[in-house]
């Protein structure tokens, strides 16, 4: 491996074909990937994908049945937790309810012996980066969930570790709560400047955080890229369906050209660029789907008759669950345009329309 990681930025985390059985159970098949330095990662996935196992053994709680673990190029496979420049927040925050939030963040430093007044002033600092400062002496049982989380997160940083593992780390917060603390998250990694690697089965908070992102499955990683690799080119129909929402139609595949196939979806024919897969389905994005008056067609898109089966107002849009000649498609129309735009009622023949380049390709 190079000195440089994929982000252009040196590697922190070398995950090589790492694998973990618990019994007859495989959590985590032959993994590899590479976490950056300042970078922020996410590990994606279902219940049961793998994705805390993974993050366990990176931060020195499990080893693997096969494979290493190399931090900063030191391979910490077989090394105990307490000796790696890794510290991590659990979900649960594990704090100490008989000490207030000073001595909370200050635990971890008391423990390695740094002497009082250094402890003291990189716990105000900590305290100060996560805006908890007039808080230091207040029992940790008097706090919200959210000031809950800061303090883990204090706790968590005051040590200056080379990697921050969150597990979950917004999962006991309300909706809005989370957004804001996601935003505040992502601005606090880029201001320490530590690579921080999340473990979510959120799409949206992975979306919304990180850098990069690892979508896992039945502990395999399916794909690994920024989120809008994932969310424009996913490389599988699960990808294309598990990050964002999906239309995954099976269309007539006519003839392959030279890095090309000429498909049709209901009898209507056009060309999408394939490369060299063969047996596909493809995908498109709600937003990617224009709603038409049934009359209205649209010169170089893939037009189909439709009738509308429903329609659900979700805030900013309305999404229209619509029925072609042989499949069913959900289509999303930004509230915004409501009063401008064509808004059908269920029942109504419309028309739907989308450019054969928003047609994703996904093989099995």
């Amino acid at each position: 491996m190079g000195t440089q990681g994929v982000t252009g930025r040196p590697p922190l985390v070398s995950i090589e074909h790492v694998s973990q059985s618990f019994g007859s159970v495989r959590a985590v098949e032959d993994v590899s990937l590479t976490i950056c330095e300042g970078e922020f990662f996410a590990l994606l996935g279902p219940s049961g994908s793998g994705k805390t196992s993974l993050m366990r053994m990176i931060a020195g709680f499990g080893e693997p049945d096969r494979g290493r673990i190399l931090l900063a190029g030191e391979d910490v496979t077989r090394v105990p937790p307490h000796k790696r420049p890794v510290n991590m927040m659990f979900q649960n925050y594990a704090l100490f309810p008989h000490l207030n939030v000073f001595e909370n963040v200050a635990f971890g430093l008391r423990e390695e012996g740094v002497p009082k007044p250094e402890r003291s002033a990189r716990v105000d600092e900590a305290l100060r980066l996560v805006q908890m400062q007039s808080y230091a002496a207040r029992r940790t049982q008097a706090l919200s969930g959210g000031q809950k989380q800061r303090v883990a997160l204090a706790r968590a940083i005051v040590k200056r570790p080379k990697l921050l593992l969150l597990d979950e780390p917004l999962a006991a917060l309300d909706r809005r709560l989370r957004e804001e603390t996601q935003e505040e998250l992502k601005h606090l990694q880029k201001s320490l400047g530590i690579a921080f690697l999340v473990v979510t089965h959120d799409q949206d908070e992975a979306m919304m955080m990180a850098d990069r992102i690892a979508v896992m499955s039945a502990g395999r990683v399916l794909q690994i890229g920024t989120p809008a690799d994932l969310y424009e080119r996913p490389v599988s129909r699960a990808v294309a369906r598990f990050i964002g929402d999906a239309n995954v139609i099976e269309p007539e595949i006519r003839a392959h050209l030279d890095g090309r196939a000429l498909v049709a979806v209901d009898g209507t024919p056009f060309e999408i660029a394939t490369g060299s897969v063969r047996d596909f389905a493809i995908g498109v994005r709600p937003e990617k789907i224009r709603v038409l008056e049934p009359y209205v067609s649209v010169p170089g898109s893939v037009t189909l008759d439709a009738s509308v089966e429903q329609r659900l107002y979700r805030g900013d849009v309305t999404e229209l669950r619509v029925r072609t000649a042989h499949h069913v498609w959900r289509a999303a129309i930004l509230n915004a345009s409501r009063r401008t735009g064509f808004m059908p009622e269920p029942g109504e023949r419309i028309r739907i329309a989308f450019a054969p380049d928003d047609a994703m390709v996904l093989p099995e």
